[in-house]
């Protein structure tokens, strides 16, 4: 069955690939809603690239940890760990679509800034200031719980993490300059992703 903890059982296997494929049905979904929309001031900075390589990246990584690093296989129980990384996954997808529906036609997977933009506040915006990538980070570090192996769940969690603190840096000069004082205040409120922690 191979070295995967989501292998131990058919239909874990099954539930795990199924979960997988809707991260990307999702992903596909958000990125075709921003076909035809118009383009702003682009002020990406070379960040969604930056997001793409840690996700390739991040993901080899976790498919590849419990055949390179076998020993650091979770010791916890099973169903325990499979359970929180599909929850993890499903709940990070699911703040994802959240995030992008929420803004609606201004939501882009790259950094724009766009005529009529606002500063949006609720929704999961009420939560953190950065939703989306909250979701991703969510996502990943379920793919790689479910492994079963402590490697994979790191690497895959803070490679993502890294990916999406550039994003945030790069997105954060871009809404300063647009919307200044008011968003120096929303930061005061608000956490960039991970509640009492960043």
């Amino acid at each position: 069955m191979g070295p995967y903890l989501f292998n131990t059982h058919p239909w874990w296997s099954v539930v795990f690939w199924l979960s997988y494929a809707a991260v990307f049905a999702a992903v596909l979904w958000v990125a075709r809603r921003e076909r035809g929309q118009a383009t702003g001031e682009i002020r990406d900075r070379g960040s969604r690239g930056v997001i793409y390589l840690a996700t390739f990246i991040g993901l080899a990584l976790a498919f590849a940890g419990p055949t390179i690093f076998p020993r650091a296989r979770i010791g916890l129980l099973p169903v325990a760990v499979f359970g929180t990384a599909i929850a993890a996954i499903w709940f990070g997808t699911f703040l994802y679509v959240w995030a992008a529906t929420t803004l609606g036609s201004f939501f882009r997977t790259t950094v724009q800034l766009l005529e009529g933009q606002a500063l949006v506040t609720r929704g999961p915006y009420r939560l953190v200031r950065h939703p989306a990538y909250l979701g991703g980070i969510l996502i990943f570090s379920g793919v790689g719980l479910a492994t079963g192996n402590w490697f994979s769940f790191v690497a895959c969690t803070l490679i993502l993490f890294a990916g999406y603190a550039r994003r945030i840096q790069v997105e954060e000069v871009a809404l300063s300059e647009r919307f200044g004082a008011a968003f120096a205040e929303r930061k005061k409120r608000a956490w960039a992703v991970l509640p009492l922690v960043w």
